[in-house]
């Protein structure tokens, strides 16, 4: 009977100690898988974290990027801010220039009114002279383009051209000639007289002083009067806009 006791608590034992080394086996299989599972941890973790000290980086290096060009911006914004106060302040000037013109305009316009409605009484006078007078001659195209040429400024100081187209018409009416005298009126500044002949062969030929001497001229209507004689400027706007000839 104790022998075979003893048997039993032997196989007992040797059952325990079997079965304790099979738990310490599997548990160390664990620890084995979960090591290896960590080692996997770590690396996928060191690869992430490159990554993203990568992206870090380039970010980085966009944000100081867009940074110098936001600078830039600024600093272009700035001067283009400086050159339009600059303008602005250009534009108030000239339309300050503009009004002032407006207004010298305007008074320059009011006296052309004036002038204009007394010249056709002047003349009217003049011209129920010469109706009453022998009828006079109509000279041919050369023979205005010959006395033009010889004849001198008889007009005295000041020689404005109403003075000296007055006088020359007179002068030439002495020698039995049709000759009368134009009122060219301007956009700008008033207007011109000048000295027109009823040729016989041309029609109407207008003279103008220039150079102290007469010289054929063109007097079309909406177009300069120096830019279509050929002739300096006179600095202001000479658009023929009118004519009346008065014989």
């Amino acid at each position: 009977m104790k022998k075979w006791t003893a048997v039993i608590i032997v196989f007992v034992l040797v059952g325990l100690l079997a079965m304790g080394f099979s738990g310490w086996y599997y548990r160390q299989g664990e620890v084995d898988n979960l090591q290896a599972a960590k080692t996997a941890i770590e690396l996928e973790l060191s690869t992430v974290t490159t990554e993203l000290r990568q992206q870090k980086n380039a970010y980085k290096k966009m944000m100081l990027d867009r940074d110098e060009e936001l600078r830039e911006l600024v600093g272009k914004f700035g001067y283009s801010q400086t050159e339009l106060f600059n303008t602005r302040v250009e534009l108030k000037k000239t339309e300050k220039e503009l009004r002032t013109s407006d207004t010298q305009l305007e008074a320059i316009k009011a006296e052309v009114g004036i002038v204009k409605s007394q010249l056709p009484k002047e003349f009217d006078r003049g011209y129920e002279k010469g109706r009453n007078d022998v009828l006079p001659k109509k000279p041919t195209y050369a023979q205005v383009l010959e006395m033009a040429g010889r004849v001198t400024v008889w007009a005295s100081s000041p020689n404005t051209c109403t003075l000296i187209a007055m006088q020359s018409r007179e002068k030439w009416r002495e020698r039995g000639w049709k000759v009368g005298v134009a009122s060219v009126y301007f956009w700008e500044v008033g207007g011109h007289m000048v000295v027109v002949f009823d040729t016989s062969d041309r029609g109407e030929v207008y003279l103008d002083i220039h150079d102290s001497t007469f010289q054929e001229v063109k007097v079309e209507r909406n177009k300069s009067y120096t830019r279509q004689n050929g002739w300096p400027g006179p600095g202001f706007d000479d658009t023929i806009t009118d004519m009346v000839v008065m014989w």
